[in-house]
């Protein structure tokens, strides 16, 4: 990546990173209140602990966050309709697929706030995750897009991936602060046992965007 940035000078707003979540649509927070003394403490659920989706995230090195792409684990796009501000891509197993990286490069990363890096040769740091490096998705993210490869080693993520490493948890935390105030605010529907749905794809796609925008800056 070192030497490809010093071959073509990329500006910070023409690099960035992309990178996966599962997020859960149950988000309890990790904190509970109760009586001094108490041995338990009763928590409110919507019985949906195992139900996920995946969170795309994209930022530049310039600090700049892209739009976030969600992928419902369902065979079918959501009839409801959304707010905007998130791209809405569907998988049986929930996952990013060949598809689902081609409509992230058309819907994402060809929609920079600076009016686009289509035409300006830019840099993409991606894992090794299978649905990234395909034939197609590689050679549409060069041949449409101008845009150079760089591929992280595997089992270094953790520590060479940046959203991996600065915005991912706190995204999931901002998500969190949301799901507790839905939680407590009461406006869920229930189930005809009495307990709280699940929220709806609607719900789940504005809360993923209000969490990226409630991301400073200073996360990068």
């Amino acid at each position: 990546m070192i030497h490809q940035k010093l071959r073509h000078s990329y500006q910070l707003s023409q690099i960035g990173n992309v990178d996966e979540t599962p997020v859960f649509f149950y988000l309890p927070s990790n904190r509970t209140v109760g009586y001094v003394g108490s041995k338990t403490v009763t928590i409110r659920t919507t019985g949906h602990d195992k139900t996920h989706f995946t969170a795309v995230l994209t930022c530049m090195a310039d600090r700049t966050k892209l739009l976030p792409m969600v992928i419902f684990k369902r065979k079918t796009m959501p009839k409801e309709k959304f707010p905007a501000g998130v791209i809405i891509y569907v998988h049986p197993k929930g996952w990013m697929d060949t598809d689902g990286m081609l409509i992230w490069l058309q819907k994402v990363w060809g929609r920079c706030p600076d009016g686009g890096i289509i035409n300006t040769k830019s840099l993409v740091v991606l894992d090794q995750f299978r649905a990234h490096l395909t034939y197609k998705a590689k050679q549409c993210t060069a041949r449409s897009y101008n845009t150079d490869i760089a591929v992280m080693p595997g089992r270094l993520t953790s520590i060479l991936q940046p959203l991996n490493v600065s915005i991912n948890h706190l995204f999931k935390c901002k998500l969190c602060e949301l799901w507790s105030a839905w939680m407590s605010s009461g406006s869920f529907e229930r189930t005809a046992a009495g307990n709280p749905k699940q929220p709806s794809l609607s719900v789940i796609n504005l809360s993923t965007a209000q969490s990226i925008l409630n991301l400073s800056k200073s996360a990068l």
